[in-house]
This record gives C-alpha cells, structure tokens and sequence, in this order.
C-alpha cells in the first residue's frame, strides 16, 4: 500500500500546526518572506487609515521603480491617505530622468517625498544598514531586514505594533528626515566622482572574469608550466572596495587632483592628456571634470595592458556623455600606438606597482611621451613613513575581510553580491596586493630629476591616509618636464 499521500497530508497538518502555534506565541509581530512583498503592501495600503511614513531604497537606478506595489500606495494618497517618503539612493541618481519622473509621480499623487545619498551618510551612521522603514497610522511599523545568502537585495518585512519596534520605527524616520534635511540645504559644487559606483560594481565584477587577462604580480614567475594567471582578483574586487572606502583612490586624495590637474590643462591649455594605468575609471572622472573647470578642449585618452579598466572608461565616459581614446598597452613594453605630445600625465599609486627599475623605465616612458614643458601629477606611497607591518598577517587579512562584510551590508538593496561574497573578494585581493618601497619621500623626489623631470615643489605635499591594513603616507607630486632623461 502506498502511504505517500498520508504522509504527505500529516506533515502539512503539521507545519500548519507549527505556524498557528508561533503567531499565538508572538502575536505583536508577523513577518513576510521577500517573495510576499506585494500582499504586504496590498494588506497594509487598504489597512492604514490616516498615515504612512515610509523610508525606501530606490532601486530604479536610471530607470523607473513603476512597480504594481508603489501604484498601490499612490492610489490610497489620492484617495486622501497621507503619505510622507524619504528615499534612500546608492549615489546621486537624483539628477537622473528615472528618479526626477518618480518625483513628479509622488508628487502628482499628493505624496510627500524627498532623499537621502547613502554614499554621503557616514559608515558608522545608525541608518547606514537599514534596507526601509514604515511607520502606519503612529501605532504599526514595518521593518525590512536583509535576506542572508540573497542575491538580489531580497529582505524579509517584519509588521509589529511592540512599542519598542515603533519607538525604534519613530526615531529613524526623525534621524533620517534631518540628514535628508541638511543634504537639501548643502550645494554640492563638485561632481560626486563616486556615484556611479553602485551601478558600475556589478557590470565591472562580471566582466572581469573574461576580460581581465594580465598580472602584473606573477609577471616575472619561474614557473612557466604554470596555468595563466589574470588580474581578475584584482579588478572583479576593486569598485566593491571603492564603494565601501577599503582602497586607495584618487578620492583620498581629492583635493589635490581636482586643483592640480585644472591648473596643469589650463596652464598648458591642453591638446592631450591621459591617464597611465587606471584599476577604473576614477581617475578620468578627476580629468574630465579637471576640464571642464579649465574650460579646455583637451583630448582624453586612457591607457592600460588590461581590458577591464578600459571598459570601465569607455562605460563611464559614454555615460557621462563624453570621449575617452583608450590604449591596451604596457608600460614597460610600449608601442609606437602609445602616443605622444601629451601635455598633461596622471596615474594614482602607480609606480609602487613596479620595482625601483621598472619605475624608473616608466618615468623615462612618461618624458618621451610629454611635450616640452608638460606635467606629470601622480601620487607615491611613501614606505619609510608608514608604521610597521602588524606582527599577526593573518589577523590583519581577516580584518580586512570583516570590515568589508560589514560595510558591504548597508549596500544590501543595491548590490547583487552578498557581503559574504564582498568579504571573499576583499580577502583575495589584499592577499595578492603588492606595493613596492620606493624609497623615502626626497629619494622618490630625486628618481624624478633622474628621469629629467623638475618637481613643482608647491604643487608637492605629503597626505597621511587611512590605508588598507594601516594608516599610509603618500607623496602628492607635481612634476614638469625638465630637460634630457638620464
């Protein structure tokens, strides 16, 4: 006899028992799976009788968040329902066509909405992992919390009248409301170079495992048996560790390429400048909007041996609305494609990516490619002045790890990696990340001479930054070419 139907039938009766016995058992709380999202929102829309106070991700990026559940709530404001929005956004996507028509929609619907920019709250801010937040009728919230393992953002929403849950409800909309206040009232003069960053990560991770297809760390391996390695560690890892402040970049040395490189193309009135060695598109961000402030009509180019970067470029720069020339091409090896007659050059953190040899070869590369007269702007980290490597490696490594699963958890509605797999991507990367000792900052300064550079000693500073494993100082050099390489 088959019992297969029998069973089939107890477990059920079972499961359903269970279930009646928790809501009994916790009867102030009930708590929807990613996939119920929309009987949440059709429940609690037709429910709530005088207010909804909601904080959202918007997860529209260009396009819009038209969704089945928003037109829900857009019909109970025009019926009379007060409804208050603040909007959380990755980056700037405010001046996008997708977000501004979301406005208007809002708007048009009798809804009061306004945002905040994640990427401008502090890490350590309270709101900073918070995936959204109602409050209905001043007596109900809703609380959404992340899906452990999803890939998608995917959060389970927890409905609870417990007073604690409402007060907690209560005092992140008020803290919310105030930074969205104050990022209303602050003009923000520079373009967000980072903004893209939550949209690009993705794109760029994915690429990286077909494009990416050089390692400058296994360049002079022994082992010519061994199966190719490519920078993908590397580049599949690097805009994740940008969003989340990990790495070096340009950004933690801002203000010097924004004032710099406006006053190297503007004195130059540049033809041509270009970025030598680029993990993404960061630096072009500084350069194009370098010239924009000098106001010149400067040709961009890009050059790198690997193609992922300069994907990354060409993807910026389209968006943005702008030409970039790129170049696959290695430094130490260059071709006659490489160009020259540039007026301006910069790299960030390159040239500790090369021995002492190999970047005096680069710097001797960067005089052949300038005109008389034309500027390099880069910066170098300075070994000497850094504190000493940590007794236990392997202790700093997992730090590192930590802190990116943790800062990656506020970015949970906008990524398609999990912080576990951030995590695993950082500890990859800093495991293979190599940075050469150069020397001391005057033994920096003086290979530059060497190579026939004059280094532009008010244009020069030391800049102490937070580092990846330790607080690192890096040398902010403007040098102009001189005279006759040696």
């Amino acid at each position: 006899m088959n019992n297969g139907d029998g069973l089939m039938g107890a477990t059920k009766r079972a499961l359903e028992l269970y279930r009646l016995r928790q809501e009994v058992a916790n009867s102030e709380t009930v708590v929807f799976p990613p996939t119920a999202f929309a009987d949440l929102n059709k429940a609690t829309a037709f429910a709530t009788q005088t207010t909804a106070l909601q904080i959202l991700p918007f997860k529209g990026n260009d396009g819009e968040q038209q969704t089945f559940e928003d037109a829900v709530w857009r019909d109970r404001a025009v019926s009379g329902l007060r409804i208050e929005r603040v909007y959380v956004l990755p980056h700037g996507v405010n001046l996008s066509p997708g977000f501004s028509n979301q406005l208007r929609l809002d708007k048009d619907a009798g809804i009061r909405s306004s945002y905040v920019v994640l990427g401008r709250i502090p890490q350590t801010d309270a709101t900073s992992s918070l995936a959204g937040i109602w409050i209905l009728d001043d007596s109900v919230a809703v609380i959404a919390k992340g899906v452990t393992g999803s890939e998608d953002g995917s959060s389970f929403w927890t409905v609870t009248n417990k007073i604690g849950d409402v007060d907690f409800a209560r005092s992140i909309w008020s803290h919310v409301g105030d930074i969205a206040s104050r990022q209303a009232a602050t003009t923000h003069d520079d373009v967000d170079l980072e903004e893209p960053l939550a949209l690009s990560a993705d794109i760029i991770n994915e690429v990286a495992g077909v494009l990416c297809t050089y390692d400058q760390t296994s360049r002079d391996s022994k082992e010519p048996e061994a199966p190719p390695r490519t920078c993908s560690w590397y580049h599949s890892a690097w805009q994740y560790l940008r969003l989340l402040d990990l790495v070096s970049t340009p950004t933690w040395h801002s203000q010097f390429y924004r004032e710099g490189l406006a006053s190297a193309l503007a004195e130059r009135n540049a033809k041509k400048a270009i970025v030598t060695g680029c993990a993404d598109y960061s630096m072009l961000a500084f350069l194009s909007v370098a010239q924009q402030k000098a106001a010149t009509q400067t040709e961009l180019h890009v050059l790198d041996h690997c193609p992922t970067p300069l994907f990354a470029c060409k993807w910026y720069a389209h968006r943005l609305g702008f030409h970039v020339a790129t170049h696959e091409e290695d430094l130490l090896k260059p071709t006659e494609n490489i160009g020259s007659e540039y007026d301006v050059i910069c790299a960030d953190a390159l040239l500790t990516r090369f021995t002492h040899q190999e970047g005096q070869s680069v710097l001797r590369l960067w005089h052949s490619m300038l005109n008389p007269g034309g500027r390099v702007i880069t910066t170098v980290r300075v070994h000497s002045m850094s504190p000493p490597k940590r007794n236990d490696p392997e202790e700093a490594i997992q730090e590192f790890k930590n802190r990116a699963i943790q800062r990656a958890s506020r970015w949970r509605s906008f990524l398609r990696r999990t912080p576990g797999e951030i995590g695993n991507l950082a500890e990859a990367y800093i495991r293979q990340m190599q940075s050469e000792d150069l020397g001391s900052d005057s033994e920096i300064r003086e290979a530059f001479r060497r190579a026939g550079f004059r280094v532009d000693e008010a244009g020069t500073y030391l800049n102490k930054v937070p580092g990846e494993l330790q607080a690192t100082t890096y040398l902010e050099l403007a040098a102009i070419k001189d005279g006759d390489a040696n």
